[in-house]
Parts: C-alpha cells; sequence; structure tokens
C-alpha cells in the first residue's frame, strides 16, 4: 500500500520538474517536450487501469474492490472470521477545489491516499471508491478494533496540511463488520455507507460504528 503511494507522489513529482525540463534540455518548453509529457502520462495511466489502480492516487481502484471484495467476504463468512470495511470520505471537498482549484484537491487525494497506504496493517488494503472517497478492507479485524483503526486514520488525516491552503483536511468514516453488518460484500458496504452518512449528518470529522441498543429502563412501568 504504501509503495503504491509513494510511487504515485514519486511520478507526479518526476512530471512536473524533470519531463519538461530534463537533463540537457533548456528553460524553454517546447511542444515536443509537452507531448512527449503528456505521452508519458498517457501510458503510466494506461498502464495502471490495467493493473487495477487508481491513475491518480496509485491506489486500487473501484474495480478492484468490486472483484476482490466479494471473494473476501465471503470466505471471512464460511471460516467465521470477521471481516471489517472502512468507507472514508474526506469533508467538504468540494470547498477546496472551488476555493484552491482541482490542482490543490488533487494534491489532498494523493496526501489522503498516502496517508491511508502508510497507517493501515499490512495486509490491508486501502481502494479508492470514487471522488474523494476511500475504502479499506481489514480482514481478520473486529469491529471495536475496526473503529479504533478508523480513529486512527481520521486523526492521521486531520493532520494532514497543504502549503498555502487554508482550509482542514478532515474525514468522516463509516464502519461496518461481518456477521452482523452483512454477510456478504453489498450489505457491508450499505451498512458502513450508512454510518458514514450518520457521521456527516452528525458533524464530520469522526467514526461511527456499530451502536449497541439503549438499556431498558426498569423503572418504567406501563399500565394497561
Amino acid at each position: 500500500m504504501a509503495a503504491a503511494g509513494f510511487y504515485s507522489v514519486l511520478t507526479g513529482t518526476y512530471l512536473r520538474r524533470m519531463e519538461i525540463r530534463g537533463p540537457g534540455r533548456t528553460g524553454r518548453v517546447r511542444l515536443t517536450d509537452v507531448f512527449e509529457a503528456l505521452t508519458y502520462r498517457e501510458r503510466y495511466e494506461a498502464l495502471l487501469r490495467e493493473t487495477g489502480h487508481d491513475a491518480l492516487t496509485g491506489l486500487l481502484d473501484r474495480g478492484r474492490f468490486d472483484r476482490e471484495g466479494e471473494g473476501a467476504v465471503r470466505e471471512a463468512v464460511v471460516r467465521h472470521r470477521p471481516i471489517s470495511l472502512l468507507v472514508v470520505d474526506i469533508d467538504h471537498f468540494k470547498r477546496i477545489n472551488d476555493r484552491h482549484g482541482h490542482a490543490v484537491g488533487d494534491d489532498a487525494l494523493r496526501l489522503v491516499a498516502q496517508e491511508l497506504s502508510e497507517a493501515v496493517r499490512e495486509g490491508d488494503r486501502v481502494y479508492g471508491y470514487g471522488g474523494e472517497e476511500f475504502i479499506v478492507v481489514c480482514e481478520g479485524l473486529p469491529h471495536k478494533a475496526a473503529v479504533v483503526a478508523g480513529e486512527r486514520l481520521r486523526l492521521g488525516i486531520s493532520a494532514l496540511a497543504i502549503a498555502g491552503v487554508d482550509l482542514p483536511i478532515t474525514a468522516s468514516i463509516g464502519v461496518a463488520t461481518t456477521p452482523e453488518d452483512g454477510a456478504d460484500l453489498k450489505a457491508l458496504f450499505a451498512t458502513a455507507d450508512a454510518r458514514l452518512y450518520e457521521a456527516k449528518f452528525g458533524g464530520r470529522d469522526r467514526v461511527v460504528g456499530w451502536k449497541p441498543p439503549m438499556p431498558r429502563d426498569e423503572s418504567i412501568i406501563s399500565f394497561r
């Protein structure tokens, strides 16, 4: 995971610093230089798509999640082992794009992707699901531990900053775990997604998981 994020950042740095002004080139940008840079980028993005990676962040993409997630959940249910799904969504992402432009928004996505990749356990998988949303699949992780992991991810994201950007980067996270929250990928994702929106409506920058039912108040006596 960390390698994918690092490779994405490294490639972006190369494109900015070396493609146009590579060794032996003058400071003047030529049309052929731009063409070469675009061609390289297209080849790189095509390669990532073929291997199931998101071109912007280097993370596994939604197609890989759809293909791998169902089998992982099915195997966990058969083996009676927990598997947790964390749906992560950057808060107020549109504000970053509107105020600072989409290039800065892309930088924010890369930063969050790299943070997630470096903060998860070895063996956990991080997917770019689309837009500003990410999914973390944690095999063998029970629900309480998954909520704790979500808090760690949330704190890591809230510590991120982009130079010259006055808006904070925070994220809301919904957590669901088999078998209580679903026995297949569709049900598990629906539950995690619903909890994500609960986190959004609850004020954002928080993690929402399963909540135990309120204890019955035996002091209340019903009369007929």
